[in-house]
């Protein structure tokens, strides 16, 4: 029997590996997509490529001012920074690089089937046999795909999580050390929210 092929892996089916050892690609483009999801995929991955780009410019460019604190005024242990997003908020550069992840989460959110297809692989060349995976009940591989799926938004969000409570830590530093010379409309990371 030459079994069916999945229409979004290379990776032979459960089926083909079973009972046949003929590893061809099979690869077919769902009917759902047109010219339209397509075109609105690559400008919204255009519009992430110069966003990153745009976003580690400015990182760059608060981390020069940052170090250029300590030369610009010897003899003194820390200033208060100065100069473009430090107009809005206390940690720019971490405003910058959640920025960055974000650009780099929608330039990865991949294809539906990329789940599917990730678990095919894995199972195909775990070493696990393929009549264990057939006896594992669907949730396991329903909860890893969608992990899997949605691994650029968890990382995302882990990064947010971490470089906030920087934020919190920064800004808070900052009140405590400068008292009433630090600008009272600063925010701590978000520009006008927070």
């Amino acid at each position: 029997s030459t079994g069916t092929r999945n229409d979004y892996s290379c990776v032979p089916s459960s089926e083909d590996v079973e009972m046949n050892s003929n590893r061809e690609c099979h690869h077919t483009t769902s009917p759902s997509r047109d010219t339209q999801y397509t075109s609105l995929r690559n400008i919204g991955d255009f519009i992430a490529v110069v966003g990153c780009v745009y976003f580690q410019y400015e990182q760059h460019r608060h981390h020069v001012i940052l170090a250029n604190l300590r030369r610009t005024k010897p003899g003194t242990a820390y200033s208060i920074p100065i100069g473009r997003w430090f107009k809005y908020v206390s940690c720019p550069h971490y405003f910058a690089e959640i920025m960055i992840y974000f650009m780099f989460a929608i330039l990865l959110n991949g294809d539906e089937n990329d789940a599917r297809a990730w678990i095919d692989r894995w199972k195909y060349h775990s070493g696990i046999p393929t009549s264990y995976w057939l006896t594992i009940s669907g949730d396991c591989i329903s909860i890893m795909g969608a992990l899997y799926e949605l691994k650029q938004w968890i990382l995302l969000a882990w990064v947010v999580t971490n470089l906030s409570i920087s934020a919190i830590r920064s800004h808070d530093w900052y009140l405590a050390n400068f008292e009433l010379d630090y600008p009272p409309r600063r925010n701590r990371l978000i520009p006008f929210v927070w």
